[in-house]
């Protein structure tokens, strides 16, 4: 309990970077206006939308070295107080694992090469092994890197993806949970993920949608993503880097399986419209509206039940 008050005073904390000032990592625009001047911890956090295709990112965006040392050092710390995995988020992420592969088993046969990329506590890497895929992890956070190879016995490389050597064409299947959002360029990733893939090969993202209704407004940005997609900017990153749409699960988040193809496709910007519409969105769903919609009140019931409803299954186990 007091690790838990305490990671909760270490999120109040800003967290200081300089930053620099980019184009628009999807369509390379330099028109951009703000939708977002604190975190979800009241912290100053200045936050911007494309206003040619819609993206929305930190601006300024945290520097290579800034980034690096944040998510090789301090990540961990800043949002959790923890060093290696706590028992209860390893059994949630032992049970998600499960749920995720059982999706995806269809695409990874016994014997596929799979890299999880963002590998964390290492439980989807372990899953995967035991259901006789080949997999592995990269995981930029030493001390949870050392936690799944030390608990599970899997090969997991603690580095960031850009100083990864990973063989062309080699891999069967790419994953990439609640990862895509944290790299300072997601397009540069995907692209160089692709080089990884075997011709045909498939990729798996999964990433918070910024247009989630469920979400509170209060509660859209932090530091550690420095992206926000929306189902549209990611799938026209993606058609850039070099894949179609293979399938999709309706989960709340935008998540989406891609499969490589030959090259990228010149029509990707599809979503020609998107940056209008991302304007009304932040213009109407406002911190004000939602106290005044009644939607507070329905996510504490939400929460209450979830609670009771967990209660009652462990009690029952």
């Amino acid at each position: 309990m007091f690790n838990q008050i305490l990671s909760v005073f270490t999120r109040l904390k800003p967290y200081k970077y300089v930053g620099q000032n980019v184009l628009c990592n999807l369509c390379g625009s330099s028109r951009r206006e703000t939708v977002g001047t604190r975190d979800r911890y009241l912290n100053p956090l200045h936050t911007a939308m494309c206003t040619d295709c819609g993206l929305v990112a930190t601006d300024p965006m945290p520097t290579e070295e800034e980034v690096t040392k944040y998510y090789t050092r301090d990540y961990r710390k800043h949002y959790h107080n923890i060093e290696a995995p706590r028992e209860k988020d390893v059994r949630a992420h032992s049970a998600r694992a499960v749920e995720r592969y059982a999706a995806l088993s269809s695409a990874m046969p016994a014997g596929a090469k799979v890299l999880d990329v963002g590998s964390g506590g290492g439980e989807f890497v372990a899953c995967l092994q035991k259901n006789g895929v080949d997999a592995s992890g990269l995981e930029p956070n030493e001390g949870f890197a050392n936690y799944s190879r030390t608990t599970y016995d899997i090969p997991v490389i603690s580095a960031m993806w850009p100083d990864v050597k990973i063989e062309k064409d080699s891999l069967d299947f790419v994953t990439a949970h609640h990862v895509l959002e944290h790299f300072r360029d997601p397009c540069a990733a995907l692209i160089r993920f692709r080089e990884w893939l075997k011709p045909g090969g498939h990729l798996y993202i999964s990433v918070p949608d910024i247009c989630n209704a469920a979400n509170t407004p209060m509660s859209r940005f932090h530091f550690a993503h420095v992206y926000n997609f929306t189902p549209q900017t990611l799938r026209m990153m993606a058609f850039k880097a070099g894949y179609e749409e293979a399938d999709i699960f309706e989960t709340g988040t935008t998540t989406v399986v891609f499969r490589k193809i030959d090259a990228p496709d010149p029509n990707w910007f599809f979503a020609t419209e998107h940056a209008a519409r991302m304007r009304e969105f932040f213009a109407t769903n406002t911190n004000m509206r939602f106290i005044f919609s009644g939607k507070v009140m329905q996510r504490w019931l939400d929460k209450l039940k979830a609670s009771i409803d967990k209660r009652q299954a462990r009690v029952a186990h």
